[in-house]
């Protein structure tokens, strides 16, 4: 049996998206670090320009660009914040030092850390935490289904007793959750009964195995949570030996 393709398909867009975050967070990085040692002026903040907007909660909000003037070249120049914020880091007529590239002070820049380097701060460690996140959706899903298929050419078979088909409604994948099988196993050797559950069924496996009847499942007897059901995604069995 395959192992299902959604993670990869899901891991290319997360990893698509991390992508984005990791180059967009790394020029702005490559940016900020460029300008070090570049030409400086004492600027003084002229004033603070508002703006509206809503959070995430449709709730209104108001932040405030710094808007600072300098000398440099024989003229005044006059630069915003790259960040606007709420409340405002700076008042009218504090001062400020302002970094700018030799020639050019039009590009310059208040030198802060909000300014430098609060953008990559927030969009690397986002593109790395969705790097993270795609491989664990590829890796993790992968890593079960070689598990799975291991009990299933190794594990002893046993015909146990279905006890419990649920809804995992703690799981969703495009808006559908999975059903969920256990059925139990009573070692008469031993004098022990084990419970099994099963993967995730994305069709009801009611039709096939109705609660009280027959199930095989696969285990190993020196680790009994170490176990398999035979039985596709879709709830339909499959011949080991053929389809492993």
């Amino acid at each position: 049996m395959n192992p299902p393709r959604w993670p990869l398909f899901v891991a290319l867009g997360v990893g698509l998206l991390a992508l984005v975050f990791d180059a967009v967070g790394g020029w702005l990085l490559y940016d900020a670090l460029s300008f070090q040692g570049t030409a400086n002026a004492e600027g003084v903040v002229d004033r603070l320009e508002w703006h509206n907007s809503v959070d995430n909660k449709n709730r209104p909000q108001r932040s405030a660009t710094t808007v600072v003037h300098f000398q440099a070249d024989g003229r005044t120049v006059e630069i915003r914040s790259r960040v606007a914020s709420s409340p405002p880091p700076y008042n009218v007529g504090d001062k400020v030092h302002v970094q700018y590239p030799p020639g050019q002070p039009d590009q310059g820049r208040i030198e802060s850390f909000r300014e430098n380097y609060l953008l990559p701060v927030i969009f690397l460690p986002i593109g790395g935490l969705a790097t993270l996140a795609a491989v664990c959706t590829y890796a993790i899903p992968l890593a079960l289904h070689r598990r799975r298929m291991f009990v299933l050419r190794n594990g002893t078979p046993v015909q146990a007793k279905v006890v419990e088909i649920r809804i995992d409604t703690s799981v969703k994948v495009n808006g559908r959750s999975p059903w969920v099988l256990a059925a139990e196993y009573h070692d008469n050797g031993l004098m022990q009964t084990h419970r099994f559950t099963s993967h995730y069924l994305w069709a009801d496996p009611t039709p096939r195995y109705p609660v009280g009847g027959p199930v095989t499942v696969f285990y190993l007897p020196d680790k009994p949570t170490r176990h398999a059901f035979p039985i596709d995604r879709n709830g339909v069995p499959f011949d080991v030996g053929a389809q492993a």
